[in-house]
């Protein structure tokens, strides 16, 4: 992890995401930047900060008692991690890990609580924040059981890899879509007969290909 003090010229010129907050906030900030798959926050560690991704992807873990992990969720620019813990909703936040490079702001939590608590207009963003994002779970419920399974998999690989590869666990993307192991891997096998992807030692995408077979669904 790289932590340096937020430059707010810098940060307009390299990223898109915007950042609701006022100078006085992001002059106490920091940028972090995490390599792939490095931990962003443990869920046994205390959340010492308010994170918005700026850059890149990162993934809500929950570890169970038989040393499992269950993705819960995937990160992108624009979302936040430890807002419920700043708002009392939860005392400690989930596994955060970075897929790729990620960039995040940080702002250190004891500031936020002193400052950002008292603002009507961050609590504001925040709550729609929120119910934004169970609106975005009740549709990936619905996504799950209007679509084939074949085209929700190849909408997410889309989205995940990383320089086109794919990295994760087939035992948490099968809990996390909601299929069998043995179904996602015949999917795999399908998206390999069909030259969506290229499977060696990690399996690649073939990013035009999939996106022409997403199409389909559409027509």
């Amino acid at each position: 992890m790289k932590k340096i003090k937020f430059n707010q010229e810098t940060a307009a010129n390299m990223y898109n995401t915007a950042l609701p907050f006022d100078q006085n906030i992001l002059s106490i900030s920091y940028l972090m930047t995490y390599g792939n798959k490095e931990w962003i926050q443990h869920a046994s560690s205390s959340i010492d900060y308010l994170y918005l991704l700026l850059d890149g992807k990162a993934k809500l873990v929950k570890g169970e008692e038989n040393g499992k992990q269950a993705i819960l969720q995937f990160l992108y620019p624009g979302d936040f991690i430890g807002e419920l813990t700043l708002v009392g909703a939860e005392k400690t936040t989930k596994d955060i890990i970075s897929i790729g490079n990620s960039v995040c702001l940080a702002i250190p939590m004891f500031y936020a609580e002193k400052h950002l608590l008292d603002d009507n207009a961050f609590l504001r963003m925040i709550s729609q924040y929120t119910g934004k994002k169970l609106l975005e779970r009740t549709e990936r419920a619905i996504h799950s059981q209007l679509y084939e399974f074949k085209y929700r998999l190849a909408e997410l690989l889309l989205i995940i890899t990383v320089d086109d590869h794919y990295q994760e666990k087939h035992t948490e993307m099968a809990e996390y879509l909601g299929v069998s192991y043995r179904h996602l891997l015949y999917t795999f096998q399908h998206f390999r007969d069909q030259g969506l992807i290229d499977k060696g030692k990690k399996i690649k995408i073939n990013r035009t290909k999939l996106s022409h077979f997403l199409e389909e669904r559409m027509q």
